[in-house]
């Protein structure tokens, strides 16, 4: 993942480095603020670990969030397709008899009313 995704939404991605890396406090989340070199800096002294070895993990943590978006977009693209399906199939069986397309409109209409009316 490209590390301008992450610094232009840092209030999402600060909590899931406070997640990885539970000894960052929420006052080294708010320094940060999205600068990469300032994550590496606070994971480094938190820790004790060597420069290489803390880039390496925030590498590894940026590749499972990409995954993660990933796998967020593909699921978002079934959906989509899914509902295009069913919008489809909708429309060809409103298309096709238009007057039992118009009672179930009512039918939901009705139904909205009477849950809204509660």
């Amino acid at each position: 993942m490209n590390w301008d995704i992450v610094e232009g939404d840092w209030k999402q991605f600060g909590g899931k480095a406070k997640q990885q890396w539970a000894r960052l406090t929420d006052d080294d989340i708010q320094l940060i603020d999205g600068d990469r070199r300032q994550l590496e800096g606070k994971i480094q002294a938190r820790y004790g670990w060597a420069k290489d070895q803390v880039v390496d993990q925030v590498d590894r943590w940026l590749g499972r969030s990409a995954g993660d978006e990933q796998v967020i977009a593909a699921k978002a693209r079934e959906v989509g397709d899914t509902a295009q399906e069913r919008y489809d199939s909708t429309l060809d069986a409103i298309r096709r008899d238009p007057l039992k397309g118009m009672a179930i409109a009512a039918g939901i209409g009705f139904v909205g009313a009477i849950i809204l009316r509660r």
